[in-house]
């Protein structure tokens, strides 16, 4: 498999957002996250199976109070793994 993380978004500052900009707030700074990833599985003989493209992000910000820095994308990457899962038939 190859996997490529293409786009994530944090919903809570990161340690580098916030040493970068110093007026946010780890606790009350929120935003909408989430994540995009592309992924292709191989065969044996390095031949292609299939091929996935998906991405979430939340569009509801009040859904995002409380959630933790990665919150959202870790649900994108949950949704993301279940989808090319039932794609390559692992899980029904």
């Amino acid at each position: 498999m190859n996997i490529t993380i293409i786009n994530a978004k944090p919903n809570r500052p990161t340690f580098e957002q916030l040493a970068d900009r110093p007026r946010l707030d780890a606790l009350r700074s929120i935003s909408l996250g989430g994540m995009k990833l592309q992924a292709t599985a191989f065969d044996g003989a390095g031949g292609e199976l299939t091929e996935l493209e998906y991405g979430w992000f939340e569009t509801d910000i009040r859904q995002s109070v409380g959630k933790a820095t990665w919150s959202d994308a870790k649900r994108a990457s949950d949704r993301f793994a279940r989808k090319f899962a039932e794609q390559l038939n692992i899980i029904q």
